[in-house]
């Protein structure tokens, strides 16, 4: 693992950006909840 070479930085964007959506999705997953729209399995 000498060579090992950080993550470019496409990929990390990638990765921030996919977190973010991710977290927005359950986001309005809970709104949604509170609103009475969709019930939690």
């Amino acid at each position: 693992m000498k060579n090992f070479e950080p993550l470019p930085e496409i990929q990390k964007l990638e990765s921030i950006r996919g977190l973010e959506i991710s977290i927005t999705n359950n986001y309005s997953k809970v709104i949604k909840i509170k609103r009475g729209l969709v019930w939690p399995k």
